[in-house]
């Protein structure tokens, strides 16, 4: 289900319209066509007014794995949980990044909030227990390992 968050200005006085409302949505979503081994990588969709600005998560997830309907992982498996924790952090930076934007330029659009969120947010990477299958896959790579001898 795809839910639309309508956003105005804090300063409006009751009674008061603004031209600058806005629609905004956001939407997770695993990339099928980058199927690799049943591993997707997870991406994410910013809509606002009509205009859309998709990223990468950096995150990937078994196919089964997936609840296409809720936007997120299914069941309670660390890894599930851990992947909801980071949508969720992920989606609360960029409503902040969206209503700082809208309180500061008036007029917003998808790709200014992608573009805002994504350089002062850092993005997890995939899960270790995942990774270990996806080590050659682009969009989901473990940092390199640091030898300690």
């Amino acid at each position: 289900m795809l839910k639309t968050l309508l956003f105005c200005s804090p300063n409006l006085k009751i009674g008061e319209r603004s031209m600058s409302r806005s629609t905004f949505s956001l939407l997770f979503y695993a990339n099928k066509s980058k199927l690799k081994n049943g591993i997707v990588p997870i991406m994410g969709r910013v809509t606002i007014n009509g205009t859309q600005s998709q990223f990468s998560c950096k995150q990937c997830i078994p196919l089964d794995l997936w609840e296409v309907r809720g936007n997120r992982a299914k069941g309670r498996s660390r890894e599930a949980l851990q992947l909801n924790r980071d949508l969720d952090k992920i989606k609360a930076q960029l409503i902040k990044h969206y209503q700082h934007l809208s309180d500061k330029e008036g007029f917003v659009t998808a790709e200014m909030v992608r573009r805002s969120a994504l350089a002062t947010l850092c993005l997890p990477l995939v899960h270790p227990s995942i990774a270990i299958s996806l080590h050659s896959k682009r969009e989901c790579r473990l940092p390199p390992q640091h030898s300690t001898a």
